[in-house]
């Protein structure tokens, strides 16, 4: 918000920040509260992108850029010199001739920063600062069109632009394969700490009490402890066991905490985070096997280097039925570096600091090798 409040010439022509985090750390909550918090600004605009987008969208993005800085017709009307011909009936028409030609011009798709500072039609001021936030952007192509896009918001000097991206642990090293190595701040997010997740709790759970729904204080602090010991104080799961005990309470006609079910919620919870999991691994496209070998490694404690866990994928590939294997050959085209990364990508596993990987969430391992065990 500092950053948002100090466009130039007071501060720096162009800022980058990065929030960085493992699945469900609040990085996309983040993202919306801020997009909130700066459309309450008249002199910031903003643009937001829920994920990185395609590098077929590049243009387009310009021209939502230009619209926010130089009031440039929106996308939809942008588009080279369209010229019509319009043939008029009855006999006044034929007499001057019947035939009309019109040219309408039709502003330029932008294709880089320089062009939309070039472009004074709105006559936009350089004290207009303009938010890009931009998520998930650990899936990010290095020499795409939109890395390219991001490149040039990132070292231009001429239009005041604050890119604000987020993405799992893997971002930076996205950003930097990107060359967006200037990156202004990192903020890392991660689990709650200490009572942070019941006081998150107590004070959801008492905002719906005083909204209409009954409970005394001690049934509101026995639920928040419920919830927030089913939470392992991660900011999503937290957010799961909630919407679980809201709709335990919207199923009743008079809600009232003392009559819900708090056993039916905490199933509920479990289930809304085990669906959550299952989408994480469907993202990465790898077979169970494979992320419970790592996840095994993980629990055992051992410290499990890069390198050792591309060991680690192999093994566990060649013991694959030969039909897994074939599909997983056809999949990563056989490297075990795509493997990995598609993994890191989807949140899966994470690489610290210290290039080790880890598991980005405990409870994850937790599923998966249930999840192993369940099927085996």
């Amino acid at each position: 918000m500092a950053a948002v409040a100090n466009p130039p010439p007071d501060g720096p022509p162009g800022t980058t920040i990065l929030i960085q985090g493992a699945p469900g750390a609040g990085k996309t909550a983040l993202l919306a509260h801020l997009r909130r918090r700066v459309e309450q600004d008249a002199e910031a605009g903003t643009l937001l992108c829920g994920s990185a987008p395609g590098d077929d969208e590049a243009s387009g993005l310009y021209g939502e850029l230009a619209s926010l800085l130089i009031d440039a017709p929106p996308p939809t009307r942008r588009g080279v010199s369209r010229r019509e011909t319009r043939i008029e009936a009855g006999v006044p028409a034929v007499a001057r001739g019947g035939i009309t030609t019109l040219q309408e011009k039709v502003p330029p798709t932008f294709r880089a920063a320089r062009e939309i500072a070039r472009d004074q039609r709105g006559g936009w001021s350089p004290k207009r600062r303009v938010v890009f936030f931009i998520d998930e952007v650990q899936t990010l192509k290095p020499a795409g069109a939109i890395a390219r896009l991001l490149l040039d918001l990132h070292t231009q000097a001429e239009l005041p632009v604050l890119l604000v991206c987020a993405g799992l642990g893997s971002s930076q090293s996205a950003l930097s394969a990107a060359e967006l190595s200037r990156i202004g701040s990192v903020i890392d997010l991660g689990a709650l700490e200490g009572d942070e997740a019941l006081d998150c709790a107590v004070r959801s759970i008492s905002d719906v009490v005083q909204r209409g729904v009954t409970g005394s204080n001690a049934t509101i602090k026995l639920w928040a402890e419920a919830l927030a010991e089913a939470s392992d104080n991660w900011p999503r799961h937290l957010q799961v066991y909630l919407h679980a005990a809201w709709s335990e309470l919207l199923g009743q006609d008079h809600p009232n905490l003392d009559r819900a079910d708090m056993d039916a919620v905490l199933s509920n919870g479990h289930e809304r985070r085990a669906t959550y999991y299952e989408a994480r691994l469907n993202a990465s496209q790898t077979p169970i096997a494979v992320s419970l070998a790592l996840h095994r490694r993980l629990t055992d404690g051992a410290v499990l280097r890069r390198e050792a866990a591309l060991e680690v994928i192999d093994a566990a590939v060649e013991a694959l039925p030969s039909a897994t294997r074939a599909r997983w050959i056809d999949r990563f085209h056989g490297n075990s570096e795509h493997c990995l990364d598609a993994l890191l990508r989807a949140g899966v596993v994470s690489l610290d600091a210290m290039n080790h990987c880890a598991s980005p969430i405990p409870s994850f391992s937790t599923h998966i090798l249930d999840a192993a065990e369940s099927t085996s």
